[in-house]
């Protein structure tokens, strides 16, 4: 019934006891396993320290015929067996996260890392194969910020290693739970130079310079083909995963080309007719460069 299904999708904020009223047994029985699933989710969730133990396969069958398949799935080596944390500290704070990107590449330029090429998250965590040679390293940069040239002072101090090897020893069968850690900063380092490259949004990444992935969907709204990425622990080794993915874009152009985009006007002057609450309602969440 309604009241269940809402009971079941506020239960983050209150467990709530599921009524049989209207309800055969056994729906009323996946409905409360539903409810179990997704407090243990939020609890899991509530402590990104915890490791849940992965239930392994007990064999494989032997009945059938073997066939070949293709995937979306790239085989990973293990190039190094650690990585190492730093944590980076800009002043004054930055939370853009394609001006910090840029700094830190302008640091590399430079050669404050030496001849390293450490990966860096686009927040404040950088990770190197090699301990920098200097720790805490500190050095200032001048760059541009919203047209006015500014000084920034960056100190990166180590923070932990980060053991790969637990990787390996899950993938063998040694460690019953998966090591999320180590997982979660191989695939920022991964994601690094694609981040360097292209526009980076959540796990995905789009390319604003490549005209032909961009399909016109109108009122000034584009679609923008673009590729996923992600590491992932499986039975047969590390694997990447690829995939292509889509989002909407809006088309760079001028403000008034775009309300008389979104707006279906014949031309800018007709702008005027329009009332001010429908303009400001288009506008709404769109940020200009």
């Amino acid at each position: 019934t309604q009241s269940t299904w809402g009971c079941l999708a506020y239960s983050q904020f209150v467990f709530c006891s599921l009524s049989s009223r209207g309800l055969n047994n056994d729906l009323l029985h996946i409905l409360q396993l539903i409810q179990v699933s997704h407090l243990l989710s939020l609890m899991e969730r509530s402590n990104p320290e915890r490791t849940q133990a992965v239930l392994r396969r007990p064999g494989f069958g032997s009945s059938g015929r073997r066939i070949q398949v293709q995937s979306n799935l790239y085989r990973l080596g293990f190039p190094c067996k650690q990585l190492f944390h730093y944590h980076v500290v800009i002043t004054p704070e930055i939370k853009n996260s394609s001006v910090l990107r840029s700094l830190i590449q302008m640091a590399q330029e430079q050669r404050f890392f030496g001849s390293l090429y450490p990966a860096f998250d686009g927040r404040s965590s950088l990770y190197c194969a090699v301990r920098l040679p200097v720790d805490p390293l500190e050095f200032k940069l001048t760059t541009s910020i919203n047209e006015r040239e500014r000084e920034v002072s960056i100190v990166i101090k180590h923070v932990r290693d980060v053991d790969l090897s637990l990787i390996e020893a899950y993938i063998a069968g040694s460690l019953d739970t998966l090591p999320r850690d180590s997982l979660g900063f191989l695939d920022i380092a991964m994601r690094h130079q694609s981040a360097q490259r292209y526009l980076p949004i959540a796990r995905s990444f789009f390319y604003p310079g490549e005209r032909s992935t961009h399909k016109d969907l109108g009122g000034g709204i584009q679609c923008w083909e673009g590729h996923f990425q992600s590491i992932r622990a499986t039975q047969s080794g590390l694997m990447l995963n690829i995939d292509t993915t889509a989002t909407t874009m809006i088309e760079a152009g001028s403000v008034l080309s775009y309300l008389v985009k979104q707006l279906k006007v014949p031309s800018p002057e007709q702008l005027s007719a329009i009332p001010p609450q429908k303009i400001a309602k288009v506008m709404r969440g769109v940020r200009f460069v």
